[in-house]
Formats: structure tokens, C-alpha cells, sequence
């Protein structure tokens, strides 16, 4: 409806080897959009033996009780390095 804006967030990720994006909306901003991610990039790589790493800022939705429990369950596969905070 007209005047009735609805809010949507892209979380992406991109492969700095070979170019591919991963990207989704979601209607919030919120750890529970960036964890969904998380498992998109996982399932993108799932036939790579390669573990991935992920360079991400110290936004509150990254670093969660939620997201720590996810990286404990994929710790094998998956790696978050926090870029230091108000780093440009």
C-alpha cells in the first residue's frame, strides 16, 4: 500500500577467490538474518575441504550468544576474523 514502506536487509558475502556472492533479504536486521547467511555460505562451500573465513565488523548482530553457539557447531568449517571497531 502506498505509504506503508516495508523494510528489507541484505546480508551478503563474497568470495574474494573466485568473485561468487551469496546474498538474502530478510525483514529485520538482526542476528537471526545474519546466521541464515552464514548456513548460505556453508552450503555454497559444502563440497570444498577448504574452511572459510569470513572477515566481518563487531556489529552487535555478529557476535551474539546465537552466532557463538552456530561457530561452536561449525568450527571445522567455518572462521569469523572481527575487524577492530570504528575501523574505516
Amino acid at each position: 500500500m502506498p505509504g506503508q514502506n516495508q523494510k528489507q536487509y541484505g546480508f551478503g558475502a563474497a568470495n574474494f577467490v573466485t568473485g561468487q556472492l551469496v546474498w538474502l533479504l530478510w525483514p529485520n536486521k538482526n542476528n537471526v538474518g545474519f546466521r541464515q547467511l552464514l548456513k548460505a555460505v556453508l552450503t555454497r562451500q559444502a563440497n570444498d575441504p577448504i574452511k572459510v573465513v569470513m572477515v566481518v565488523g563487531n556489529y552487535r548482530i555478529h557476535t551474539t550468544k546465537a552466532v557463538k553457539q552456530l561457530l561452536t557447531t561449525v568450527k571445522d568449517r567455518l572462521r569469523l576474523y572481527f575487524l577492530p571497531t570504528y575501523s574505516p
